[in-house]
Formats: structure tokens, C-alpha cells, sequence
């Protein structure tokens, strides 16, 4: 049988967890093994302390140790022992995401490549918003008529003359006679491509 070596680590994913040999001469077999739990203590500043676990048999500490990291790696939040301001941080940033339906897991991960690509976090609405202008797929499908009449009625609506409104109104209603159909979309591409 091959020699194991201490501290032995129990990999799953990209978490380890060490498992340690200690010598004892009042166990039966002059030894026992502790388990590094990161899971179950934390300092006053929250963060997690390690927190040893003994077991008389090598297997049963293996077992706990892959317990363990399986628990961490899978995310499984239980088995973090959050204190109360992280539960209050998790439940807060669930529930934000809940109407986009997305799993926090994932948004996280998607905010960590953006972060990773901006450079920084604040810049992401800004990112955004640029794409949002910049991709017409995005904005609503309205055909020219339907833009002529909101700008003509925003203009009534800021107090333009009435001489002003007709000479608009006539301008692009020629304009919307020339393109019958044509969607806001569809213009934007071809200008973009042109």
C-alpha cells in the first residue's frame, strides 16, 4: 500500500481541503486525523476560521473532507454557516434578481466577466447604455409615419408655432412618401453598414 503523506489534501473543484496526522499516544492507534473546517467559524470581522476536526480512522476524515469541499464547491450556502449581515446579503441580492428571473450564481458570473472586460465595475451601466444605442435590434420596431407624428406632437406639446408645425409636417410627410414602411430599425442599420 502507498505511503500517504500529511497534510493530505482532498481536492473537488477548485477547493481543497487539508486533512492532518496527529501523533497521540492515548489513541489506539498512536495517532488520529484533523479535518481544516473553514465552514463552521468565523472571526468577529466575519471571516472564516478554520476550525480542526478529529477523527480516530483516516477513511471517516477523508469521507468529511470531501464532504466538505463538495459542499463549498457546489455553493451549497447551508453548509457556509453565513453569518447574519452575509444571509441578509444573499436573501437582499436574491430578491433583486428574482424579476429577471436569473440564478445568482450566474448573474455573478456574468458581473465578473464584465468587470473583467471594462476593468472596472463602475463603468458597467455605461457600458450598457452604449451598447443599448448602438444596437438598433433593441429599440422599437416604428415605421417613419409613427416617429413623424410623436415629433410633430412633442413639438405642439413644447409650444412650436403653428407656421413652424405645417412646414414640418410637410417636409416629412414627403420624406414619409418616399420610404412607405420603412422601420426605425431598418434605418439605423443602413446608416451604421453605409
Amino acid at each position: 500500500m502507498k505511503q500517504i503523506a500529511f497534510p493530505f489534501t482532498v481536492k473537488v473543484g477548485r477547493v481543497t481541503v487539508k486533512i492532518y496526522r496527529v501523533n497521540s499516544a492515548t489513541s489506539k492507534d498512536g495517532c488520529f486525523y484533523q479535518v481544516a473546517d473553514y465552514t463552521k467559524a468565523f472571526d468577529k470581522a466575519g471571516k472564516p476560521k478554520r476550525k480542526l476536526v478529529s477523527f480516530s480512522d483516516f477513511e471517516k476524515a477523508k469521507a468529511e473532507a470531501e464532504s466538505i469541499a463538495s459542499k463549498i464547491s457546489s455553493g451549497d450556502v447551508a453548509a457556509l454557516d453565513l453569518r447574519a449581515p452575509e444571509r441578509a446579503a444573499y436573501g437582499r441580492a436574491v430578491d433583486l434578481l428574482r424579476p429577471s428571473n436569473i440564478p445568482l450564481e450566474l448573474a455573478a458570473a456574468r458581473y465578473a466577466e464584465a468587470v473583467e472586460l471594462l476593468g472596472d465595475g463602475n463603468r458597467l451601466i455605461d457600458a450598457v447604455k452604449f451598447f443599448k444605442a448602438c444596437n438598433p435590434d433593441l429599440l422599437p420596431s416604428k415605421t417613419v409615419a409613427e416617429l413623424i407624428d410623436e415629433m410633430i406632437q412633442e413639438k405642439t406639446a413644447h409650444g412650436k408655432s403653428a407656421r413652424y408645425l405645417g412646414d414640418l409636417r410637410n417636409r416629412l410627410d414627403r420624406f414619409s412618401k418616399e420610404v412607405p414602411g420603412v422601420r426605425l430599425t431598418w434605418i439605423r442599420r443602413q446608416s451604421k453598414s453605409g
